[in-house]
């Protein structure tokens, strides 16, 4: 599914944008790190499968994934991240995509 049905070459062609903003990052007593995001539709358009993605993480496990956003909508997921070794808290990159919007930071 990572490439999608057929109907992801028709969602694809109807553009859309996300934003993606890090509202809070704690660490846990385990070693892993509780991320919100906060991940809006800037675009005009519903956003189809949205995904939130760690860079730095050996594992990140997100509340939810694969939503839909309507234009203007913004939403809070929270991301359990066990970071990779050596990797600091601000050293974690979250970002947000959906199958009509590119990858935003």
């Amino acid at each position: 599914m990572d490439k999608g049905p057929w109907l992801r070459q028709q969602v694809e062609k109807t553009p859309t944008a996300l934003t993606c903003r890090v509202r809070g990052a704690e660490r846990a007593d385990d070693g892993t790190v509780r991320v919100t995001a906060e991940i809006r539709n800037a675009g005009a358009l519903p956003a189809v499968k949205t995904c939130v993605a760690v860079d730095g993480a050996d594992r990140a496990v997100a509340d939810d994934a694969y939503f839909w956003l309507e234009p203007g909508e913004t939403k809070m997921v929270v991301v359990r991240v066990q970071p990779k070794a050596g990797v600091e808290t601000s050293g974690l990159r979250v970002s947000a995509s959906a199958w009509n919007a590119p990858r935003a930071e």
